[in-house]
This record gives C-alpha cells, sequence and structure tokens, in this order.
C-alpha cells in the first residue's frame, strides 16, 4: 500500500512539475471560469428578451387628463421606446420616447375624452432596427376629466397714428434733397 501511495504523490509531484512551468491548475481554473462567466453575460445580454414593465397609470386607474403622466421600466437601457394609446382598436396618441417616463403636452391630452377607458403600451421602435425583441403588456386607464378647450387670445389692436391737426411746419419736414450719394457727383 505505501508503495501505492508513493506512486500517487511522485505522479501529482510531476504534473505539479509541468504546470508551473506555466500557471498553476488552480490559476488555470480562475481564468477558465472567469472567461465562462464572462461568455454568459455577453450572450444574456444579446439574445435575453427584453421587458418593459409598465408603473403608471396602473391598469384600470382613472385620473383626470391634466394629471396624466405615463411610466414604466424597461430591463435593456439605451432602447428606443415608442409609447402608444388607444381608443378601442384607434391610435390616438403614438410618441417616440426617451427615459422611463413621458407627460403628455396639452394638445396631447385634449385628444382624450372624459368618461371613457384608453389601452396604453410602450414598445421598442419598430422604424428602428433592434437587436432583441421585447415582452409587451399593456394596461388600461380611465379619463375622469378631460381637458378644457384651449383658449385663443386675439393679439391686442395696434394703436394707429391719428392724422395731424395741422399741416407740418415746413422746419419739421425733413430735407433730404441735401444728402447726395456720391456716385451722382
Amino acid at each position: 500500500m505505501s508503495q501505492q501511495k508513493t506512486t500517487r504523490l511522485n505522479q501529482y509531484q510531476i504534473e505539479d512539475k509541468q504546470l508551473s512551468r506555466g500557471f498553476s491548475l488552480n490559476q488555470k481554473l480562475f481564468v477558465v471560469a472567469l472567461l465562462f462567466v464572462a461568455f454568459v453575460g455577453v450572450a444574456y445580454s444579446l439574445f435575453s428578451v427584453g421587458s418593459i414593465k409598465l408603473l403608471s397609470p396602473k391598469n384600470s386607474s382613472g385620473l383626470a387628463a391634466k394629471d396624466l403622466t405615463f411610466s414604466w421600466k424597461c430591463s435593456k437601457p439605451d432602447t428606443k421606446l415608442v409609447l402608444e394609446v388607444f381608443d378601442g382598436e384607434k391610435l390616438v396618441m403614438r410618441q417616440l420616447v426617451k427615459g422611463d417616463s413621458y407627460t403628455p403636452d396639452d394638445d396631447q391630452k385634449r385628444d382624450l375624452k372624459a368618461d371613457k377607458s384608453y389601452k396604453w403600451r410602450v414598445v421598442a421602435d419598430p422604424d428602428v432596427t433592434q437587436k432583441y425583441s421585447f415582452k409587451v403588456e399593456s394596461a388600461i386607464f380611465y379619463i375622469t376629466k378631460a381637458m378644457p378647450p384651449a383658449v385663443l387670445v386675439a393679439p391686442k389692436p395696434v394703436e394707429t397714428p391719428s392724422k395731424p391737426s395741422k399741416p407740418l411746419a415746413e422746419e419739421e419736414i425733413p430735407k433730404t434733397d441735401s444728402v447726395k450719394p456720391p456716385f451722382y457727383d
């Protein structure tokens, strides 16, 4: 038995001497593990399906049009996104958005009528080639109070000068014939 132990010990010593010329076995295993983790991370980011989680307005929530702000969380940062709002099957708002929220302007809010439900979603911009696809979810919100109509304000009228009450005196009239351009001489 001791002969077998000695033979095994000699075998490990020979293998260790061969490994000591470059890297140790532990160093090689560490490099292989590091490369594997890097490969899996790159593969995940390239081939995983992205997702967009809608945060507000929450599904089936009601709110006044003036208070409307959309927010979401995207699993793939720096992705060009499009916010879409539907009245049934009719698209009523489509907006290219950046970041993780969007507040419609007053004109967009005026397109949303009171006592109506709307479906909204955020999708990866279909006009831009994406390296990955997205899971899409939608939510429904209810407008309780519409935006008031736009108020058009007419500009103030410009005052027109009145006619002079008396004819201008000769000294009040500027003399233009005394100044001649140099090319007339």
